[in-house]
């Protein structure tokens, strides 16, 4: 596996569970408005549609269970990034990698860390992303 795709996908599965959380927003906030029922005559009957609401909330279920599940992903690939990275030999690789693929940071963020110019940065990277891909390599 290339280097730069095996640490994107740290990136991939945070975005995944972003999504997810935000479909749960949504579900959650379906369920908790209801819908009230109405007679012919326009009153209130009082009752909310409840086989609607089981299937919502038996969905609701099924999408907490696989943010659990790409949660623990994420941890177990995190922790295992961090790992690979910290057996590199120069520290400024280890900071480039764990500041784009493990926090997230943008390159002018991780330039501004760093004191280096973006551009350098880039250069850096490259070089780091050599240095992981030879121990990953290695395994």
């Amino acid at each position: 596996m290339d280097a730069k795709e095996y640490l994107r996908g740290i990136r991939k599965i945070s975005y995944q569970i972003k999504e997810k959380r935000e479909e749960i927003a949504t579900l959650q906030a379906q369920i908790e408005g209801g819908s009230a029922g109405f007679e012919s005559d326009g009153t209130q009957s009082g009752h909310t549609d409840t086989e609607r609401n089981a299937h919502m909330i038996m969905d609701l279920t099924a999408l907490k269970d696989e943010l659990d599940h790409q949660s623990d992903m994420l941890i177990l690939a995190m922790e295992k990034a961090i790992r690979l990275i910290m057996q590199m030999d120069d520290p400024v690789s280890q900071s480039i990698l764990q500041l784009r693929y493990v926090r997230f940071e943008s390159w002018e963020s991780i330039s501004t860390d760093l004191n280096y110019s973006v551009r350098h940065v880039h250069r850096l990277h490259a070089i780091a992303l050599g240095e992981f891909q030879r121990i990953l390599d290695e395994m």
